[in-house]
């Protein structure tokens, strides 16, 4: 069973009706068989959704069994589905098993007062999971080409994140630490959190 939970980025007033889900990476029809957007049925057998509407500025479960196309989902792998509405058609939405507990969307990089080189970095984290998340510690590692960096964690111990798919800001500053973000570098970054897998994503300054 798979529940994902869609946000109505829309105007308000407005809404979309799901209709059917479909895993790019499932079975076939037959041998060979290739598709291009908005066409998936022609290949892949749709797992089709009713009664369930998304409105502007709200968030909807979508459940699909996935049993029925004999689709079971394995430890430490990444599905791509398609979503077909009423008005629109969304692709290539990464599915990942478990999911992670917490992905950063966003983020800024600054200067403290007083210093030459940025030590505070603000993320918007979204929580991925059914259930409230608390984000546990932050792991930063230069990723520079070239360089032999070491990796820093730092506990974080906040926030934490109620509803599915709500974000809140954490902040990290790493004055009083030996690492510093500089221009023109790469950086890896960890999320540890109270539920699921570390998610990891890149930052550049």
């Amino acid at each position: 069973m798979l529940t994902m939970w869609l946000f109505g980025y829309g105007p308000v007033g407005k809404s979309l009706q799901v209709q059917a889900l479909y895993l790019e990476n499932g079975p076939m029809k037959y041998s060979g068989c290739q598709w291009i957007p908005y066409n998936e049925s022609s290949c892949l057998t749709p797992f089709s959704i009713q009664g369930v509407t998304v409105p502007s500025q709200s968030i909807v479960p979508v459940s699909i069994d996935s049993s029925s196309q004999g689709i079971y989902f394995t430890n430490g792998q990444e599905y791509t589905f398609d979503i077909v509405t009423d008005k629109s058609w969304f692709g290539g939405l990464i599915v990942s098993y478990p999911p992670p507990g917490l992905v950063m969307t966003d983020y800024t990089i600054n200067v403290d007062y007083g210093q030459s080189k940025a030590t505070r970095l603000t993320l918007t984290l979204a929580n991925m999971a059914t259930t409230p998340v608390t984000l546990v510690s932050l792991t930063l590692k230069d990723v520079t080409p070239f360089l032999n960096s070491t990796s820093y964690s730092f506990p974080m111990n906040n926030p934490t994140i109620s509803q599915p798919l709500a974000t809140a800001p954490a902040t990290l500053d790493t004055l009083g630490s030996s690492f510093y973000l500089e221009h023109q570098h790469s950086y890896s970054l960890t999320i540890l959190s109270s539920k699921g897998p570390n998610s990891t994503s890149t930052l550049n300054y």
